[in-house]
């Protein structure tokens, strides 16, 4: 008797469990993150407000609303992907992985550009251990995303 393969996703392991558990757990734990950062980050930034110039003001207002869309906003819309299996989820996922590092890096070097009395500031060690840390990530996730029986069985058959 000859066995035949198919491409049914019984075949392998499928749904939101094994490995696919770590990023549903980070996409729960970034936004919360994200909020405690965001008001230490914005009562820090109200004390020195009227100090700030022009292009200063605009490039914080900036670098607030993008980490706002990216650490909070993304993180739940991508959460909802996910617990509604679309198949737009991985892609989606690894495009946000891709972002973190590139704004990042971008955010630290505007910021050395645009403040240049805190030049010690822009790549100092907690902005160093973020870009390294979402590399990393990136790293590991994207790949993942990308070869996964798992995701290919949940979210794109």
């Amino acid at each position: 008797m000859e066995e035949t393969q198919t491409d049914d996703p019984s075949d392998g392991p499928a749904g939101l469990g094994g490995w696919l558990i770590l990023p549903l757990l980070g996409l729960f734990l970034v936004p919360l993150t994200a909020l405690t950062r965001l008001a230490k980050d914005t009562a820090h930034i109200s004390e020195l407000w009227p100090l700030l110039t022009a292009a200063q003001a605009a490039f914080t207002v900036a670098e607030l609303a993008v980490h706002v869309t990216l650490f909070f906003a993304a993180p739940i819309a991508l959460l909802y992907f996910m617990f509604k299996r679309w198949e737009i989820f991985p892609g989606w996922y690894m495009i946000w992985w891709a972002a973190i590092p590139v704004t990042l890096i971008a955010f630290a070097l505007v910021g050395y550009a645009t403040f240049p009395e805190a030049e010690a500031h822009a790549f100092d060690e907690e902005t160093m251990r973020a870009i390294i840390g979402s590399v990393i990530g990136a790293a590991i996730w994207i790949p993942y995303m990308m070869q996964s029986e798992r995701v290919m069985n949940t979210f794109v058959r």
